[in-house]
């Protein structure tokens, strides 16, 4: 009877442990689903500021192009004005205008 209580004993223990590692590893599933999506989001924060960085050296003479044709657009001469995105160093300005 001694080696019966004994061995519930040793398996209630067991199954205690096995509890407290499973709900250890689900906070750590969770933590590390947490981070991962910090991490994408942290990632794309990056990519849309090296997106702007790469507008903003457009340079200031082409810059201004940009706001006078903004200008000519609130005058009624442009219909709209839209970014085009070719590849990582070529960007073009499209225009369409109103007849």
């Amino acid at each position: 009877m001694n080696i019966c209580v004994s061995t519930e004993i040793v398996d209630q223990s067991l199954e205690a442990q096995r509890q407290q590692m499973l709900a250890e590893f689900e906070a750590e599933r969770t933590n590390h689903q947490r981070v991962l999506r910090d991490y994408d989001r942290l990632e794309q924060r990056y990519q849309n500021l090296q997106d702007e960085l790469e507008i903003e050296k457009f340079s200031p003479m082409a810059r201004r192009e940009v706001d006078n044709l903004i200008s000519a657009s609130s005058s009624g001469l442009l219909q709209s004005i839209d970014f085009c995105h070719f590849s990582d160093w070529s960007w073009a300005i499209v225009l369409t205008i109103v007849r």
